[in-house]
């Protein structure tokens, strides 16, 4: 019989399903008879986009992460009220998804990196994997403090430490607190510079610089009437910002996978979350990014970028304004590492669970 992995993947963005499908692809060149059952609220079109093998599909959400009001900015209030209505009834809904898995009769489970289906699976008697960058526990700790939140965070921390392994993908937040966490390399894509093909396709000079820019899954809106024009500048952002200058475009509409968009760009301009920076750095872009407020992980994320890529920041209020292409120039005047680290997390994440299943 084929082993079965069922594979739980977060969509607070896409960033966790860069990791985990990146993981899985990997995963199958090891099992090539691998059966793959994938829950998540991912739109499916990312996730066929992604994953080099045949999936079940469940669509469900195990975790929401943050609510939040833009791709920066967190609604706490909200937020921890949805926490509390998850774990009103907590004992139950481990039972209920037990109950699920059980039917499913998966080998193991990875949880990417919701925590309630690592309870679930435990209490079914599953082998299971957590894998990350971050947990929510550490996420929620950070947010919500308060003593009377406490109950909460022994019940997300106890779920985590249950599992077999927590899978921690490098660069990441510290999580001293799991004594089952097992540290991989980065885990990213490699693109192929393209960039005199995109060129010839979008009819621009061979000096033109391209600057891709991308803030993730969460929609946000940007005013680009104000944006910074310059002659030897073009832009390729999401088809969600409707880009109708002569200086910018849909990247969507290029036809080009968004990974060789990436390495062909002289720079990228996002937020910090764990995609966009294992893939710049691996791929040798300098990124410009704008500040998350107070999101733990961005220091992690920065530190590592700066010590393994070109880095500059980028203030939010900054993005309308000249003061956007002094910052691109200041980025590619800086020298680059010596060589880009190498994206060796997902082979490495593969064999760890592959033991999982092949314990079963």
């Amino acid at each position: 019989m084929n082993p079965h992995l069922v594979v739980y993947i977060s969509h607070h963005g896409y960033g966790h399903g860069a990791q985990t499908t990146s993981v899985l692809n990997a995963l199958v060149e090891q099992m090539p008879q691998l059966k793959v059952t994938v829950v998540s609220g991912l739109p499916v079109d990312f996730l066929r986009s992604r994953l080099r093998m045949p999936f079940a599909l469940r669509p469900n959400a195990f975790d929401f992460g943050l609510a939040m009001d833009s791709v920066f900015d967190v609604k706490a209030e909200e937020s921890l009220s949805r926490y509390r209505a998850l774990h009103a009834n907590w004992r139950q809904r481990i039972d209920e998804e037990a109950a699920v898995l059980r039917a499913l009769r998966p080998d193991a489970v990875l949880s990417n990196v919701a925590y309630l289906p690592l309870a679930a699976a435990k209490r079914a008697g599953i082998s299971c994997a957590g894998m990350s960058s971050l947990n929510w526990a550490d996420i929620f700790a950070h947010y919500f403090p308060d003593k009377t939140n406490a109950s909460i965070l022994d019940q997300m921390q106890e779920s985590y430490a249950g599992a077999s392994v927590f899978v921690q993908l490098t660069p990441s937040m510290p999580m001293t607190w799991l004594a089952n966490r097992r540290a991989v390399d980065p885990v990213a894509s490699l693109g192929r510079d393209r960039g005199d093909e995109i060129r010839r396709l979008l009819g621009l000079s061979t000096t033109t610089r391209l600057v891709l820019a991308t803030f993730g899954g969460i929609e946000t809106a940007f005013n680009l009437d104000h944006w910074p024009r310059r002659a030897d500048v073009f832009w390729l952002l999401p088809a969600v910002w409707a880009p109708h200058r002569d200086d910018m475009v849909a990247f969507e509409s290029v036809g080009i996978p968004f990974i060789d968009l990436m390495r062909s760009s002289s720079a990228v301009l996002s937020k910090l979350g764990y995609g966009i920076v294992s893939e710049c750095a691996c791929n040798g872009v300098p990124l410009m990014f704008c500040e998350r407020g107070d999101w733990p992980e961005e220091p992690y994320l920065q530190e590592w970028l700066r010590k393994n890529g070109r880095a500059c920041l980028v203030p939010r209020a900054e993005l309308a304004s000249p003061h956007l292409l002094s910052a691109l120039d200041q980025l590619l005047g800086q020298h680059p590492p010596v060589s880009p680290p190498h994206p060796d997390g997902a082979p490495q994440a593969a064999s760890l669970v592959r033991e999982l299943l092949e314990s079963y």
